[in-house]
């Protein structure tokens, strides 16, 4: 956020420092000077890493290496066996070539050799239900893959080279002398700190490979080190090149995104993608893989994953940021309240339990705070950050209690939810985005528990979601009439609420498998004493429904008149004209259905509607000027 919206304006309409630049007629617009710079001192940081690092990505043939796939290996666990045993999950290599790796059982070794051809390809060695041993035949179970990788025994041999050709890839056997340049010690100041217990979003702990810097191998771990190390020399150049600190200190911080995308192509839970001659990254979804045949990216190289696109990526992305208005970027937690003036809210929550965040975020904080807890101490200061306070429904941060873990999510939205609708400009809406899919079976059909939480909060704190929407569709199938909670179930997700939510906010009832919106006689507007009454004026506030407005104002109409109305009005806080247009729709409709006894409730409060805001003016005019008791001093 910062470098979309802080960096960019700050340093809008600015011409580059480094000394290539041309002196564009006109001058340079907008982030056009700073995405210049980011390309100069992004090549600049390449250079300087090739010097010192170059050896360790060597050619292969005489042809540009694009990655090194290797095979995890573990020892069988037959003990008349005992050999290191490749476990790979698919030999192709390419579908458009029709290129596979064929695995030779060569005395105590495997050899691979690569063929060119779509037959026979041999089936993988290792799945969800277990491995099988090329050498002896064995079924291992993963239970002793688990076990050997724990004990810190799980290596890797190398099984095939991806090079650069004249017409597209070119597939090359396993070279000795690469795997020994590959077997490099490991750095001394590799990133530390162990994975979070989260069994739905990180896959390779159960193997051993639970700390951070274990799913890298050492020539990437160098390689990442390197790159990180150098931004600072990078920042010592742009300062004798001219620009200032808070310019250099912008610049690596586009620099350490480069990294941070390098770090999603390089790791060893990327694999390659036969099917688009390909590295995977490691984020093909939300969740760290265990990959047994790996892909090593070589990023000096120009192609798949390789260092120019990460910075070319970058550099057009900065590019065409819009830096015009300066702002600010804060960070607050939503649970506590906000001292801000009305302002406009868009916001995407998390989804119940349905990914782990923070976890895995910490993926990339561990890289990014190497060249940034200078620049940002109050952000960068930890080597980890603080998960606990993450608004998610995960029950391994409450002693394994779903309860809790439920409780703590539905009592935080809420409250964050709150806060924000009390700070939510009123002429703009609230977007919220929640793309949660997960349902839970529940004994009068289905329900997603993740939706079920959030609409309920939304109305509890005072928003106003479409259930206007829903209400007028099941009026026009059905009128007031009952249907099957499943018919009304389907409807109300069509409409992105639930039944549930809609009951809470007094639109319908529900009761023994059967729904239907609220019958106007049972809409109790007036007390016995025939004065608006308390409760239902709460109900109105808090779901803030367009239809039991209309609802009411109907029903009040006929007891009480345009006075009657008006003094309702007098607590709506919303838009008036709103309430005017659902009302003539519903008319429509009825007059549609030929439902003249019920639509004329509607026709007369939109007759009368102009005389009943003039009224409810008067009223509040009249409130407003009533007289109140001075003070003493």
């Amino acid at each position: 956020n910062k470098a979309m919206i802080e960096l960019p304006a700050k340093f809008k309409n600015q011409p580059p420092v480094n000394p290539t630049a041309d002196k564009l007629i006109g001058g340079y617009r907008g982030a056009e000077g700073l995405a210049n710079d980011i390309l100069y001192y992004g090549k600049l940081l390449k250079e300087k890493a090739f010097e010192k690092i170059g050896e360790l990505y060597p050619k292969a043939d005489g042809k540009t290496v694009i990655a090194w796939l290797w095979a995890r290996t573990v020892t069988c666990s037959n003990p008349a066996c005992g050999h290191r045993m490749p476990l790979v999950h698919s030999f192709k290599l390419s579908t458009k070539q029709k290129v596979f790796v064929n695995p030779i059982v060569d005395g105590d070794k495997i050899r691979f050799k690569i063929c060119n051809d779509d037959k026979n390809i041999p089936e993988g060695t290792v799945n969800r239900n277990g491995a099988c041993c090329l050498f002896c035949g064995a079924n291992v179970p993963l239970e002793h893959v688990r076990a050997e990788g724990k004990a810190g025994r799980l290596s890797a041999q190398l099984m095939a080279i991806v090079a650069e050709g004249e017409h597209g890839r070119v597939y090359l056997a396993p070279d000795p002398q690469h795997e020994k340049i590959a077997d490099v010690e490991k750095p001394d100041d590799y990133p530390s700190g162990e994975l979070a217990d989260d069994p739905r979003n990180l896959w390779t702990k159960p193997y051993g490979l639970d700390e951070w810097h274990k799913l890298f191998t050492n020539r990437q771990l160098t390689a990442l080190i390197t790159f990180s190390k150098l931004i600072f020399e990078i920042q010592s150049q742009v300062q004798l090149d001219g620009g200032s600190k808070d310019y250099a200190d912008a610049l690596a911080v586009y620099l350490a995104f480069l990294v941070d995308k390098l770090v999603d192509r390089i790791s060893s839970a990327c694999s390659w993608d036969a099917s688009r001659d390909g590295i995977r990254n490691t984020f093909g979804r939300q969740a760290i893989p265990m990959v047994w045949s790996f892909a090593e990216a070589n990023p000096f190289s120009h192609s798949s994953s390789c260092f120019d696109n990460m910075l070319d990526w970058i550099y057009k992305s900065v590019k065409e940021l819009p830096a015009k208005t300066v702002g600010e970027v804060d960070k607050h937690s939503a649970l506590e309240k906000f001292s801000l003036p009305p302002v406009i809210v868009s916001t995407d929550p998390p989804y119940y339990d349905n990914i782990g965040y923070a976890n895995l975020s910490e993926f990339f904080y561990v890289w990014m705070r190497r060249p940034l807890r200078r620049i940002y101490p109050q952000l960068f200061g930890r080597m980890s950050f603080g998960k606990d306070a993450e608004l998610i429904a995960e029950p391994a941060r409450h002693a394994n209690n779903k309860t809790a873990a439920r409780n703590f999510f539905e009592d935080g939205l809420f409250q964050a939810l709150k806060n924000i609708h009390e700070v939510a400009r009123d002429d703009y809406p609230i977007t919220i985005y929640y793309a949660f899919k997960q349902q839970d079976a529940e004994l009068d059909g289905t329900a997603s528990t993740g939706w079920e939480t959030m609409l309920t909060a939304l109305i509890h704190a005072g928003f106003q979601i479409t259930a206007t929407q829903f209400c007028v569709d099941l009026f026009t199938q059905n009128a007031f009439n009952e249907i099957t909670f499943g018919e009304a179930d389907v409807l109300a997700r069509a409409k992105n609420i639930s039944v549930g939510g809609l009951e809470d906010s007094g639109a319908v009832i529900s009761a023994r498998g059967r729904v239907r919106l609220r019958d106007r006689d049972e809409i109790p507007v007036l007390n016995e004493n025939k004065q608006l009454d308390k409760d239902w004026l709460k109900t109105l506030a808090e779901s803030n429904c367009a239809w039991l407005w209309v609802q009411s104002l109907v029903k009040i109409f006929d007891k009480a008149g345009i006075a009657g109305c008006a003094e309702l009005l007098t607590h709506f806080d919303g838009d008036t004209e709103s309430l005017k247009n659902l009302a003539y729709r519903l008319y429509n409709i009825c007059e549609k259905k030929n439902w003249a006894k019920e639509g004329t409730g509607y026709n007369e409060l939109v007759v009368e509607w102009q005389d009943i805001l003039s009224k409810r003016a008067e009223f509040m005019q009249s409130k407003s000027s009533e007289p109140v008791q001075g003070e003493l001093f």
